[in-house]
């Protein structure tokens, strides 16, 4: 804020003072007495407290008047509306009044003394008076009568307020306040428990009233300020007060203020602050004494809550407070401490942290010592005055942002009565000195109108020399300036000035003031309320709701009456539209007065608009807080709210048909600065000060050069987006994304604007070649308006609006065309009544009625059939199209009768679809007859087999078994293909089961004809052996070579006790694993074996040595193992056959095979070593190998010493070595072996059982138990004590179908003797009364690690993929690559939650028994790597080994020991 006058304490007098403290007096005169007058806020009258000279002063500072008074002054106030200034002294029996009009004071006398208080009605007729005696005196200006109220109070009137009603509200030391009329009488008196101070009125809803109307309420500080109570004035009597305490440390309220609800947050329109709000208010601002001001909530469901505060001055206390008044909307607050003032508007920070304006008034001549005692706003905001050290400063916030440009020159308001002008381009900026501070401005080329006050003046631009004064009869309204005429509009009339010529630059004289119009001119113009003479052959001017063009000066050419109020009206240079702002709903239109057209301008652009000079059809709009005046560019207050600019385009024609408005772009709008002047896009802006800024209003994007004009712009912009995308991707096809949005709104917009050959041109650019080629083949097609809009609509997938188009063109065939091509049936039938043939009419119909067949609408195709056929020529192919049509549909809606129609038409496709359709309703006979009628062979048989019609199917499989072709497709005439090969039945399921009936005719030779024409060799097989025909029943096998009838066979000779021929049949159907275990059941391993001959594999060779490793054979095992090539398994084996000749034969041989160090000094140590059990101990074998890192074969040591372990049912040791070896093998990226892995997952399966129990997890252990339950054989040592509780922990988490299972186990006889006696019973019981229903309930599953597919959580083989899966440590589940982790001291791979959730409850590693923490857990960043470390060496050399190859086999030997 800027300092702009300021009267000292020597020119302002009243240095003395009544206060006991002379030297208080000295240092710091009190505050003197400041107020600023409303409405047109031209005068500020100041005194002194104890000074009896009133000085009024305009507001350059200038001196204008002063009054004398009798005795110190103690308030002044002013009327409502400015005209009189009423004066209180503290002595005097006068109270004075000022008239502004004529600067002459009048004295009002009266008998009493000691006025404190003053108060205007909101009317202004009444002045109110307070005494110190608790007296009142009303003075009614007009009729000069004063009414004294003796004794209204009992002591001092401290302050008062009237409502809007015009009753008057006073408030009084002796702690009561009271309502009375103009005329002094009390309506009501309420007393209070103190002295109530600091008045205001506002307008609330009261909680307590039912129709939540709005009350007049009285606010005002009571308790010494601690609290602020609010009484209601519409209903005193019923409506319960309320009070606010506030917090003890704000101190003494010193100000209160309503805040309108539109700066609370509401919707309402602004309110004047000061007497009754017309609007209600959402809060009420506090200002306390200690330095805080807040806000309290006045809203029903917050009331009297704090929702605003702050503390400004950081401690120090307020010394003046100011809350801005006045009809300006917003409100601002003035808070001052010590030297200092700041100014926050609540507007722009509705929490009060950030402070708008800061003051220090220590700046200058001030007294540095002295504090602001008293601030004091102008009725518009832009002066503030404060009081300090006896001086009077006053301060402006900003000069007026009036300004006017005629495209060259840009004017604008630089101060109080100072116009600069800019030209651009580096020229110097020149001054031009007004006579009063300018509201109004306009500029042609030539010459520039400045209006203040009632005074219009015209200066010329060149020499900057006034050429026309004109002193209008009243304030000026509006104003505008042609190039030959000025028009000023005032309150009375418009006066028509006459502009002379520019004079020479060394004219003197001054051209003759112009006349203004006559009256009869005057009379038939009227006063306008608008007026705009932007074009230069046009002037217009609004009458209340009619637009009026002239020709200038003043000839009337066309009247338009707009039905609606005008509130602005913006004409363009360029053209006939005239932007107008209607003030209501209907919002702002564009009107053309001679075409007699109105279209609407998007809600919400702003309330400012200025059209582009250059293009006629482009204008612009912003919000601005300032109110405009006729042809000036901006207002002179409020609150700027300025946020951007956005372009606006006019379009002649559009897709929908009239004329539209639509927003092109929108930039930032720089804040403080109003646009004057648009051309091309390019806006000069100004500033308060004389600042100008240019800028262009386009957003650079491809819609605001399309609708601004440059279409080349655009397509090149669309050029380059492509060439970019493809250098950066090469072989791109599609645009970015950004870029895409972008082209997709510039082809709409080119769409709504009917320009087809633009967007079609931007869509080949973009990569979108067909619909390119669809747009431009509308564009190059028939240009009729309501064609192209049909086109655009079937572009943007409107079909009912092209229809609608396309109607009302000269084509409306096109319609029908677009249905049909939908196969919008029913709308192209109601188009073809009107715009197409019968015939084709006809062919509608039948296409109709095919689209409903096929939707399954039988009732409604047959309607169609018909309709079709009413109108088809008799015999025609149509006609017996449409007849087959409804044949099927009476068959479909059930109507019988219609077969007769079938056989009649003669027709095989017909039958077929016929037959077809009886299938489908289950009516199987009659259904074969038909297909039977078609040839249909297979699906008459097929039906026939259904009705079990061996008669007629003796005839139809006789045609079969003749070769007659089965069906393959629809029949020549037929509509549908019903009959198609799809649901026809196979030729061989049709003989088996003609067999199947046969046989159970009791046709047996029949039956076995039928099932071999079947190949259904396991029911021939079975029939064979019925019969005792066994060399058949061979041969059969051997021909077919079917499993099934193959174990047919097999279980045969079973019965007969040759095990031999059974293993035979099962080599021979190549059921080598049901031979395999057969030749292990019977002994004749070896007899298997030699049945294959060299067709044996590897895994029979490993088969057949673990056979025999079972069998305790070890010789024959290390044979074997040794032709599998398992070297390692067989030098085992065959050591153990002690010094026999024969093993150590094959050892050598074997060694000799392997070529092996390692196995070789394996047979030498046994070669070498004694006899003795210590020598041959496996586990120092093992650690010879550790030592070496031989990790692979110590890992087969490992396995025999786990096994060892586990069967002696030492299982933590076991699971130890397990895992120590793997350990160590994925240490150095050595595959582990999966019987490794298998044993190490049952192991710590049963070792997790404990520790999830005792974790609470009981769902978690029952599954462990039963996993380790189903492998119950490798527990030999526990088996009863496993599956007990195994059984007890299912029943407890509701796994009623495992445990049912291992309850059954348990009652084995080889089991049921040793189960513990106490859960014998339970376990009996369980047995006995087992249900169907006991099931397991279904277990959640989780994803393959591999493959991805879903898997129960338990579950460690994948099907899919036949991957063995990781299992976690925590919870025995299958790993998942989203929730990997690891132990972090063992590595051992684990499910993230559950590692967690175990390692709240219990701290050690149930691995590695390390202690860890949930918080030492994390994620493995990369899931994928920890799974093929977990495997160790890559799966191929395991898949390698699987597979038989000599260098896998020796790596994998370890892992097949048993």
């Amino acid at each position: 804020m800027k300092r702009v006058h300021v009267i000292d304490q020597k020119t302002l007098g009243g240095t003395l003072s009544n206060r006991s403290n002379e030297a208080l007096n000295r240092a710091y005169p009190p505050p003197a007495h400041v107020a600023w007058q409303p409405g047109p806020g031209v005068y500020l009258a100041a005194v002194g407290v104890n000074s009896y000279a009133l000085r009024i002063h305009d507001r350059q500072g200038d001196l204008a008047d002063i009054v004398n008074l009798t005795s110190a002054c103690a308030q002044l106030a002013w009327s409502p509306d400015g005209s009189i200034l009423g004066i209180a002294q503290t002595q005097g029996a006068a109270l004075l009044l000022w008239r502004a009009a004529s600067r002459s004071e009048s004295a009002v006398e009266t008998n009493m003394r000691g006025f404190l208080c003053l108060a205007w009605s909101r009317t202004g007729a009444v002045v109110a008076a307070g005494t110190a005696k608790g007296n009142l005196l009303l003075h009614h200006v007009a009729q000069n009568r004063s009414v004294p109220v003796l004794g209204k109070h009992e002591r001092a009137i401290t302050g008062m307020a009237w409502t809007r009603n015009d009753t008057l509200v006073t408030v009084s030391d002796d702690r009561s306040f009271s309502v009375s009329t103009p005329d002094g009488d009390t309506v009501f008196h309420q007393t209070l428990k103190s002295a109530p101070r600091d008045l205001r009125l506002l307008s609330l809803v009261m909680p307590d009233d039912p129709n939540g109307r709005p009350h007049t309420v009285a606010a005002m500080a009571v308790e010494g300020g601690k609290n602020v109570y609010l009484h209601s004035l519409t209903a005193p009597t019923s409506a319960a007060p309320i009070e606010f305490a506030l917090q003890l440390k704000y101190g003494p309220v010193v100000a209160l203020a309503p805040v309108p609800l539109h700066l609370s947050g509401g919707s309402s329109a602004p309110a004047s602050n000061g007497g009754d709000a017309p609007i209600l208010a959402g809060r009420l601002a506090v200002a306390c004494a200690n330095g805080y001001v807040i806000f309290l909530s006045l809203q029903a469901k917050d009331l009297g809550q704090e929702v605003a505060g702050a503390r400004p001055f950081k401690g120090n206390p307020l010394t003046a407070v100011a809350f801005s008044a006045g009809d300006e909307p917003g409100l601002s607050m003035a808070l001052a401490s010590g030297g200092i003032v700041k100014v926050i508007d609540v507007a722009q920070s509705p929490d009060l942290r950030e402070i708008a304006y800061t003051v220090n008034v220590d700046d200058g001549d001030a007294d540095v010592s002295a504090p602001v005692e008293r601030v004091a706003w102008s009725a518009d905001r832009r002066f503030l005055t404060v009081c300090k050290g006896g001086d009077v400063m006053t301060y402006v916030s900003s000069v007026s942002a009036v300004a006017a440009t005629n495209g060259d020159i840009t004017a604008s308001v630089s101060g109080l009565n100072e116009v600069s002008l800019n030209g651009g381009n580096g020229a110097a900026v020149r001054k031009l000195t007004v006579g009063g501070e300018p509201q109004l401005m306009a500029m042609t080329r030539t010459h520039i109108a400045a209006a203040w006050g009632s005074t219009a003046a015209v200066y010329d631009l060149a020499e900057l020399q006034l050429r026309v004064t004109h002193a209008a009869a009243g304030p000026v309204l509006a104003m505008d300036l042609h190039p030959a005429h000025l028009y000023v509009v005032t309150a009375k009339d418009m006066a028509v000035v006459r502009v002379p010529a520019a004079q020479p630059a060394n004219a003197k004289s001054i051209a003759a003031l112009p006349a203004p119009i006559t009256s009869e001119v005057l009379a038939t113009l009227g006063r306008p309320a608008l007026l705009s003479a932007a074009h230069p052959q046009l002037l217009v001017a609004t009458h209340g709701t009619t637009i009026s063009v002239y020709a200038p000066p003043a000839r009337r050419c066309i009247d338009y009456d707009l039905h609606k109020p005008i509130t602005q009206l913006v004409a363009g240079p360029q053209s006939p539209l005239l932007l107008v702002d209607t003030g209501s709903a209907a919002g702002c239109l564009i009107v053309n007065p001679a075409q007699g057209t109105e279209v609407s301008v998007p809600a919400g652009m702003g309330n400012r608009y200025l059209w582009d000079t250059a293009l006629p059809n482009v204008l612009y709009a912003w919000t601005d807080g300032g109110s405009g005046n006729g042809g000036a560019a901006g207002g002179d207050g409020g609150v700027d709210r300025r946020e951007s600019l956005t372009t606006l385009v006019y379009l002649p024609q559009t897709l929908t048909g009239p004329p539209a408005v639509v927003a092109a772009c929108s930039v930032p709008l720089p804040a403080n600065w109003t646009p004057a002047h648009v051309t091309r896009g390019t806006v000069t802006c100004v500033a308060p000060g004389g600042r100008t800024l240019a800028f262009t209003a386009r957003d650079g994007s491809l819609l605001a050069n399309y609708y601004l004009g440059d279409t080349a712009k655009v397509v090149g912009a669309v050029a380059r987006m492509r060439q970019q995308q493809v250098q950066q991707q090469q072989g791109a096809t599609q645009l970015s994304l950004m870029d895409a949005r972008q082209v997709a709104q510039l082809v709409d917009a080119c769409l709504q604007s009917l320009d087809l050959a633009t967007a079609a041109h931007v869509l080949q650019l973009a990569g979108e070649p067909a619909r390119a080629a669809y747009l431009l083949a509308c564009a190059q097609g028939d240009t009729e308006a309501a064609v192209l809009r049909g086109h655009v609509l079937v572009y943007l997938n409107d079909i009912t609006g092209a229809q609608e188009m396309y109607l009302r063109s000269r084509q409306p065939r096109r319609a029908l065309d677009l249905r049909r091509d939908l196969l919008q049936w029913e709308q192209a039938l109601a188009l073809a009544a009107k715009v197409a043939t019968p015939a084709e009419e006809v062919e509608l119909s039948r296409a109709y009625a095919v689209s409903l067949e096929a939707e399954a609408r039988y009732a409604d195709a047959l309607v169609m059939y018909n309709r079709a056929r009413e109108g088809c020529v008799p015999g025609s192919r149509t006609e017996r199209v449409c007849a087959f049509g409804a044949a099927r549909m009476r068959l479909r809606v059930g109507d019988f009768k219609a077969l007769r129609t079938v056989v009649e038409l003669n027709d095989m496709g017909l039958m077929a679809d016929a037959g077809a359709i009886l299938e489908e309703m289950r009516e199987y006979a009659d259904a074969a007859a038909l297909f039977e009628r078609a040839g249909k062979w297979d699906r008459a048989a097929a039906n026939y087999l259904r009705v079990k019609n061996l008669g007629k199917l003796a005839k139809v499989m006789a045609k079969l078994a003749a070769g007659a072709a089965p069906s393959s497709g629809t029949a020549a005439g037929s509509g549908t293909g019903a009959s198609s090969a799809a649901s026809s039945p196979s030729l061989a399921s049709l003989w088996s089961e003609y067999g199947t009936q046969l046989e159970a005719a009791g046709q047996v030779e029949p039956a076995l004809d039928a099932f071999t024409r079947a190949r259904d060799a396991v029911q021939a097989t079975r029939l064979l052996l019925s019969l005792s025909r066994i060399d058949e029943a061979v041969a059969m096998v051997r021909s077919t070579r079917s499993r099934e009838a193959a174990r047919l066979v097999a279980d045969f000779f079973a019965r007969m006790g040759n095990a031999a021929a059974v293993i035979e049949f099962y080599v021979l159907a190549d059921m080598r694993s049901e031979a395999q275990a057969r030749a292990r059941d019977a002994g004749l391993v070896h007899v298997y074996l030699d049945l294959l001959g060299d067709d044996i594999s590897h895994e029979d060779l490993l088969a057949a040595a673990l056979y025999y490793e079972q069998r305790k054979d070890a010789l024959r095992a290390g044979q074997y193992y040794m032709r599998a090539g398992h070297h390692e398994a067989a030098v085992a084996h065959l050591l153990r056959c002690g010094d026999a000749r024969e093993a150590l034969d094959l050892a050598i041989e074997c060694v000799g095979r392997a070529r092996s160090d390692a196995l070789t000094h394996e047979v030498v140590a046994h070669l070498m070593t004694g006899t003795s059990a210590a020598a041959k101990d496996p586990r120092y074998i093992f650690r010879l190998y550790m030592s070496l890192g031989q990790v692979r074969e110590a890992a087969r040591t490992a396995l025999i010493i786990a096994r060892d372990e586990w069967a002696n049912g030492n299982y933590r040791p076991a699971r130890d070595v397990l895992h120590e070896t793997a350990a160590q093998m994925r240490a150095v990226k050595c595959h582990v072996p999966a019987q490794m892995r298998h044993m190490l997952m049952l192991l710590h399966s049963y070792m997790l059982v404990k520790v999830l129990i005792r974790a609470d997890d009981h769902l978690g252990g029952a599954r462990m138990l039963v996993r380790v339950s189903r492998n119950i054989s490798r527990f030999p040592a526990h088996v009863v004590p496993i599956l007990t509780s195994t059984v007890l922990e299912c029943l407890r988490t509701g796994l009623k179908g495992s445990a049912a299972e291992f309850a059954a186990v348990l009652m084995r006889p080889e089991n049921r003797g040793r189960v513990d006696a106490k859960y014998k019973k339970k376990i009996e019981t369980l047995v006995r009364k087992q249900q169907e229903d006991d099931r397991d309930p279904v277990e959640e599953t989780s994803p393959c690690v591999y493959c991805g597919m879903a898997l129960a959580v338990t579950e460690l083989d994948c099907p899919s993929c036949r991957n063995t899966l990781p299992f976690c440590v925590a919870s025995g589940y299958h790993m998942t690559l989203l929730d990997w982790s690891q132990c972090p001291s063992c590595a051992s791979p684990g499910l993230l939650p559950a590692m967690q959730a175990l390692a709240a409850k219990s701290p050690e590693c149930p691995m590695c028994s390390a202690q860890w923490s949930p918080a030492a857990l994390a994620h493995v960043p990369d899931p994928r790597a920890a799974l093929a470390a977990w495997m160790g060496a890559a799966e191929s050399e395991a898949d390698a080994a699987a597979a038989g190859s000599p260098t896998a086999a020796t790596a994998g030997a370890g892992s097949s020991l048993s």
